[in-house]
């Protein structure tokens, strides 16, 4: 019997995405559908992979680029499209501590692509504002990919420090292809970079993933918390077996505080700005996996809701401090870290 195929469509405008459930409770990894409903994911072990008939471990999944006289002006014609396509596949294929191989294997006429068609593209869609991924899923995982974007004009072709918010066609590819993996947002942080929308200062600032909303890290698309998210659905032979997990509750007026932000900062080389995040979950409950041996700080602080263009869950917890455990949490391989409880304290509002 053939199994009935379902799809997801992750779109950016704004970095804004459509998702069955709202970004703060789908963090990391997109939501999977079990028993008639999408139901949120936050453990790697729960998440949805691609099918391992049409991606396998070890495999390269080929991309076709669909042909189109709206490449021009900002290119001369496909094949000068081509190259900056490759570098966005190849965003996440470098990350060392992933298995995660793709490249464009040829280009397609306009009549010859379409969705469920078994072959992943990307192509132009003039009406959108940005991009989005759409995705195909079967009884055994993702079975394909098609990522639609618009062309901006020329000067938007590549990352630019005065567009922090990532409106480029090369960030917009990368987060894409986030989605393909498939990998859902993070929240932004709440930093001072964040003022002008009403928020105060926060304890820590950090560096908001490429699959966040917010600004992200100039000419550094692939911060740590998207390469842990990646790596935990594709990981590198033996890379598992080197990483711990921290895990624990929050709390907030003696009940659980669902969708909160907990990010664990390494007290290494890489400073404390290269943090592993996770999200709470309707009981208060928190998993960070992934993380390399060694010391970390916790920082926990609110989902941020102007970032959260989607919208935050309704039971979503926003108003209290952000709070940084003023102790180091020790993580050690194959290890959990287990039993953290947080109390936070009603304080910032939106």
């Amino acid at each position: 019997m053939k199994a009935r195929s379902r799809s997801l469509i992750a779109a950016v405008a704004l970095f804004a995405s459509v998702l069955p459930l709202g970004s703060g409770e789908a963090y990391r990894f997109r939501p999977v559908w079990a028993n008639g409903a999408w139901r949120a994911v936050h453990r790697a072990a729960d998440a949805q992979r691609w099918d391992t008939r049409v991606w396998g471990p070890g495999e390269t999944l080929p991309w076709h680029v669909v042909d189109h006289p709206g490449w021009a002006p900002a290119f001369a014609d496909i094949r000068e499209a081509r190259p900056l396509i490759e570098r966005g596949l190849d965003a996440w294929g470098e990350i060392p501590s992933a298995d995660i191989r793709w490249h464009v294997e040829g280009v397609v006429g306009r009549n010859e692509a379409g969705g469920r068609d078994g072959r992943n593209t990307v192509f132009l869609d003039e009406e959108i504002g940005g991009g989005y991924a759409r995705i195909w899923s079967g009884r055994d995982g993702v079975t394909e990919c098609d990522i639609g974007i618009e062309v901006p004009r020329e000067e938007f072709l590549e990352p630019n420090p005065e567009q922090p918010f990532g409106l480029d066609l090369l960030s917009i590819l990368i987060h894409e292809l986030g989605h393909c993996l498939p990998l859902a947002h993070p929240p932004s942080s709440p930093t001072t970079r964040w003022w002008e929308f009403g928020w105060t200062r926060s304890l820590v600032g950090r560096r908001n993933p490429q699959m966040a909303y917010g600004p992200v890290p100039f000419g550094r698309p692939i911060t740590l918390d998207d390469a842990v998210g990646a790596s935990l659905l594709y990981p590198a032979a033996g890379w598992r077996g080197t990483t711990g997990s921290v895990s624990g509750t929050v709390s907030l007026d003696g009940a659980p505080a669902p969708s909160v932000s907990v990010s664990l900062m390494p007290l290494d080389d890489r400073g404390i700005r290269e943090n592993v995040n996770a999200m709470t979950d309707r009981d208060g409950a928190f998993v960070v996996e992934g993380l390399a041996p060694g010391d970390y700080l916790m920082w926990v602080h609110p989902v941020f809701p102007v970032a959260v263009i989607s919208g935050s869950p309704d039971h979503a917890v926003h108003d209290f401090d952000d709070l940084v455990v003023p102790w180091p949490i020790r993580v050690a391989a194959g290890r959990d870290s287990g039993g953290h409880v947080v109390t936070l304290r009603r304080g910032r509002g939106p």
